[in-house]
């Protein structure tokens, strides 16, 4: 392949949230904070407020780990289409399109419709 300074950009949010998957897992997401939260009010009744600080964080904690492991598959499919972008129309960069203030190509819509259609033939 031919050296390049051809550059790209991509709405990460957009594309999590257009993600076939993304309704089961947002939702998955959420039972998780409701639970946090139920968690929380019930350990936290008794405590003294420096115990209750720590507890939150601790939870916060619990509940951000949770949620990164939910979103894993979301995530490694929307990065393995942007690699098949990336290496299959010679991009040297792809960066998120919030760092960018003008220039690069969006690939957004490229890289939902790649998830989209690597799901449907899961799916089959």
């Amino acid at each position: 392949m031919k050296a390049t300074n051809k550059t790209g950009t991509i709405n990460i949010t957009e594309a999590l949230g257009k993600h076939p998957g993304a309704e089961k897992v947002f939702a998955a997401i959420m039972k998780t904070r409701e639970s946090i939260q139920w968690e929380y009010g019930r350990e936290a009744k008794s405590l003294p407020d420096d115990e209750k600080r720590k507890l939150s964080a601790r939870l916060g904690q619990k509940a951000a780990a949770i949620e990164k492991e939910l979103a894993k598959t979301l995530v490694a499919d929307i990065n393995k289409a942007v690699d098949e972008i990336f290496q299959k129309e010679g991009y040297a960069l792809i960066l998120s399109d919030s760092a960018v203030v003008r220039g690069g190509t969006n690939i957004t819509d490229k890289v939902i419709q790649k998830v989209r259609e690597a799901a449907a033939t899961t799916e089959q």
